[in-house]
């Protein structure tokens, strides 16, 4: 519906700039503090949950979000969702350097004084290849869906 009246320029801004960012403002922000506060989880059980060495939180919402948005039918933007994020990442490995590189998917330890940035970088490039995922699962339905129709 977005793509049919905004065009087929606003619906792939809107998925590959304002997704990632819109995953990493909805799981940092939103989901973990909600969980915090509705089931009294420690923090950093959710802390745990959201950021490395899991990222259970940004994967379940990728892939939730993809599958929801993609139920009817899917754009080859959507399978591009984590392209801008990708690249964004290997920006930072190129100017940081391997060393500083590890401690994205290294657990916080008690002196993290890079959390933030560590979740900039490594939380929206994986809530949008889950997305992406999501979306490719999708295709696949319906695609198997139509040939099933046009067999029977």
């Amino acid at each position: 519906m977005l793509q049919k009246y905004g065009g087929v320029g606003v619906y792939a801004f809107l998925c590959l700039c304002v997704l990632p960012v819109a995953g990493f403002i909805l799981v940092v922000i939103i989901v973990s503090n909600l969980l915090r506060l509705i089931f009294h989880l420690n923090p950093k059980l959710v802390g745990d949950l959201t950021e490395s060495p899991t990222f259970a939180i940004p994967i379940a919402l990728g892939l939730a979000i993809g599958l929801y948005l993609n139920r009817k039918n899917v754009f080859l933007v959507d399978l591009f969702a984590w392209l801008l994020p990708a690249i964004w990442f290997t920006c930072y490995f190129f100017i940081e350097g391997p060393r500083r590189f590890a401690r994205l998917f290294s657990p916080p330890g008690p002196d993290c004084d890079e959390c933030l940035l560590n979740d900039i970088f490594t939380i929206p490039l994986i809530f949008s290849a889950a997305y992406s995922i999501a979306a490719l699962c999708q295709k696949l339905r319906l695609r198997a869906a139509k040939s099933f129709k046009t067999l029977s």
